[in-house]
């Protein structure tokens, strides 16, 4: 068992139909899709952890395994913003109940000595990385994307970190809980 998990965050995962809505969004330029295992809704991203804060987030999560509701598509987006984008992001309508899920992860983040991310919430799952050699991905070339990834389902909430090299995979889940929603496993 490793002694630090780095790049760990807090996330919803999709089910197996919306991850293929996702997948089947066409290729925009040089822009490489994420791995159909690797979709994932974030809740809050917190950074590389010890082993016993990350062992304590886990045994600590699962109360927060609660229904949510299947989340409006809300379009495609360049982020951080337009001018500096880094990925491509497929946004969500903020659900009452996500943000509060959010909400108690940051506030669990913060009893164990955690810190999470600040920045204002924005429900959204990541579906390309732009090459850091990019420098603008004009908004035209998102505007040209028909979005129809219709509405995303989840049925698990996980702490994940970083995967090891060589394992296939960008993330590796520490802890998997299923959502009470009766969705199919992804």
């Amino acid at each position: 068992m490793p002694d630090d998990y780095i790049r760990c965050f807090v996330a919803l995962a999709p089910d197996s139909a919306t991850r293929q809505r996702l997948q089947a969004l066409p290729r925009m330029g040089r822009a490489r899709p994420v791995l159909p295992e690797d979709l994932h809704l974030t809740l809050a991203f917190l950074g590389d952890l010890d082993a016993e804060r990350a062992h304590a987030l886990a045994r600590a999560l699962p109360p927060l395994a609660t229904a949510v509701p299947t989340l409006e598509a809300d379009g495609l987006a360049l982020w951080p913003t337009p001018q500096r984008a880094r990925v491509i992001v497929a946004s969500y309508v903020a659900a009452p109940e996500v943000v509060r899920m959010h909400e108690q992860v940051v506030a669990l983040g913060v009893d164990l000595g955690i810190d999470a991310e600040a920045r204002r919430y924005r429900p959204h799952i990541t579906v390309a990385r732009l090459p850091r050699t990019l420098r603008v991905m004009p908004q035209q070339a998102l505007d040209s994307v028909e979005f129809s990834s219709g509405p995303a389902t989840f049925t698990h909430l996980g702490l994940y970190a970083r995967a090891a090299e060589g394992s296939g995979q960008r993330y590796q889940a520490l802890i998997e809980m299923p959502l009470p929603n009766g969705a199919a496993s992804p």
